[in-house]
């Protein structure tokens, strides 16, 4: 991921536009969301029905990879 300084929290982690950054500033972020979501009691970022979601579009992706035909993602 790039990011600059206008790019919210992730901006705080770097001086100029268009660098790299790493695995630790990412979780740091992640975790200050986590923590936010808690103290306010909403969530913030990613949710488990995201990662639902994007278990059903891979499955979908899969299965059409293996089958060569066009499969809809189903919406539960």
């Amino acid at each position: 991921m790039h990011v600059g300084p206008g790019a919210g929290e992730y901006g705080a982690f770097q001086p100029g536009a268009g660098i790299a950054m790493s695995f630790d500033d990412l979780k740091v972020i992640e975790a200050y969301e986590f923590l936010r979501s808690i103290a306010e009691g909403v969530p913030h970022g990613a949710e488990v029905r995201d990662a639902v979601r994007c278990a059903l579009v891979l499955d979908a992706v899969a299965e059409a990879a293996a089958t060569g035909s066009r499969v809809e993602v189903p919406t539960r």
